[in-house]
């Protein structure tokens, strides 16, 4: 299905008429999450709920336990990518119960919430989730991401699922560059890679990954004045990022694009701190923070402000003035934005690239007003 998006959608539709004419509600219910599935994988995520609403709907009805799981399942990683972590950990509650008696599911269900107390910051230590989310329930026990993820490891090696085996891989690679142990995320990002030959999301993902952890130990060697060791890391971040941002920018999977850009900036500004004379550092991370902004805003709320946070109110910021300007003009060319659609992202960008021209010594200009009126008549 990848890439072929419109296509997929298109035969499931044909699909769903002929459920629906026949009465087959078990088939209505398999063909509208599958389609919830697709516009999931394409980063449409209401449209990708609201099919998903319909198929849980209706095996809760038919009260078909393993399928229901396979609905709850989709909904909570639906809510995962909005960044609603409540939500999306009582989806996948409700799945492990529909899961009782499947252990590779389970399994699943395991890589899953081993994920989320990695976003939550709970890797090693563990703590209580109600603590971090106020009215999750008095009765959710101290869980730690890394034995999850191990337990959902075994499982999924002895049901030979190498899909979800990478994906496992993968999180707990991030998990281990999290708590800055960069041998072993190295090795887990190295097992992802391995296991995903054949899988270009998956594969992408896998040097996506491989990127971000040696942009991390770059960083770290060079606090540690270690500059050649920080360099030959910064470079191992642009190999991956030429053999993994081809795969992504073919199968057009907007939500890694996003973050390959964003990787590749932050290398390209690091270099541009750590040599100032060297201009060309800095104008490279903002061509590519550009278009991290551009793919975030067509993705999820919660990477475009991720993006926002950290291009315009950190990189921005910190950037010397006789730069800072240039670059913020760069990141609010209004063609880019609005050629794509992208009005309402374009406006709240525009804000607050504002916001650190005032913060910097820049006086606001009346083009502000002037787009503020012209957003408000589209708006209408």
């Amino acid at each position: 299905l990848e890439s072929r998006w419109d296509d997929a959608i298109k035969y499931y539709n044909t699909a769903l008429r002929y459920s629906r004419w026949l009465g087959n509600r078990d088939n209505i219910a398999e063909i509208s999450n599958n389609i919830a599935n697709v516009y999931l994988l394409s980063g449409q995520l209401y449209r990708a709920a609201l099919y998903s609403q319909i198929s849980t709907i209706i095996r809760k009805r038919l009260e078909i336990q393993d399928k229901l799981g396979n609905s709850y399942r989709i909904l909570g990683m639906i809510n995962w990518r909005i960044g609603n972590t409540y939500e999306c950990r009582g989806y996948w509650h409700l799945a492990r119960q529909c899961y009782a008696s499947r252990p590779s599911d389970l399994a699943i269900i395991d890589q899953y919430d081993g994920y989320i107390y990695y976003r939550i910051g709970d890797t090693d230590r563990g703590y209580r989730v109600r603590k971090q989310i106020p009215g999750f329930g008095e009765k959710v026990p101290d869980v730690q991401s890394f034995p999850l993820l191990e337990k959902a490891i075994q499982n999924l090696e002895r049901s030979d699922r190498q899909d979800e085996l990478a994906s496992t891989y993968n999180i707990l690679s991030r998990a281990y560059r999290r708590d800055n142990d960069f041998d072993k995320a190295e090795r887990s990002a190295e097992k992802a890679l391995l296991l995903s030959r054949n899988m270009p999301y998956r594969k992408a993902e896998a040097y996506l990954s491989m990127a971000m952890l040696y942009y991390r130990w770059g960083r770290r060697d060079w606090h540690k004045g270690d500059e050649t060791q920080a360099l030959q890391k910064f470079e191992k971040v642009r190999d991956y990022f030429r053999e993994g941002f081809p795969i992504a920018q073919e199968r057009q999977l907007i939500d890694l694009i996003s973050v390959f850009n964003g990787v590749m900036g932050n290398v390209e500004y690091a270099l541009g701190e750590a040599y100032p004379e060297e201009n060309g550092h800095y104008e490279a991370a903002f061509r590519y923070y550009v278009q991290e902004c551009l793919a975030a805003a067509r993705t999820k709320e919660l990477r475009f402000e991720r993006a926002l946070n950290e291009i315009v109110a950190d990189r921005l910021a910190r950037t010397p003035l006789n730069l800072a300007m240039q670059f913020a003009n760069m990141l609010t060319d209004e063609s880019a934005w609005i050629n794509a659609g992208l009005e309402r992202q374009y406006h709240t960008l525009v804000h607050e690239v504002d916001g650190i021209k005032q913060f910097l010594g820049v006086p606001a200009s009346d083009e502000i007003k002037a787009m503020d009126q012209r957003f408000n008549q589209y708006m209408r």
